[in-house]
């Protein structure tokens, strides 16, 4: 509650930052909280945590940048 509590959706970055919304090529997240999978707009989105595996591989990525996540390449491209 109290990471919730402190996430500011008016701060605009580039790069991937606590409270990101986060689309690549085949997933899209919100690093926040581990909270696993819900629907909006029946997009599916996982809620991850910064300290997470997949949370720390996607702390400051920008649009274009790549990673591995589950043996395939992933490629960002939207961050909010």
């Amino acid at each position: 509650k109290n990471v919730l509590d402190g996430l500011n959706a008016s701060i605009i970055s580039k790069a991937v930052r606590l409270g990101s919304v986060v689309k690549t090529t085949n997933y899209n997240f919100y690093l926040a909280i581990s909270a696993g999978k819900f629907l909006i707009d029946k997009e599916e989105y996982m809620a991850v945590s910064p300290v997470s595996p997949i949370g720390k591989l996607l702390l400051n990525l920008k649009e274009g940048d790549q990673f591995l996540f589950n043996k395939k390449k992933e490629i960002v491209i939207f961050v909010s």
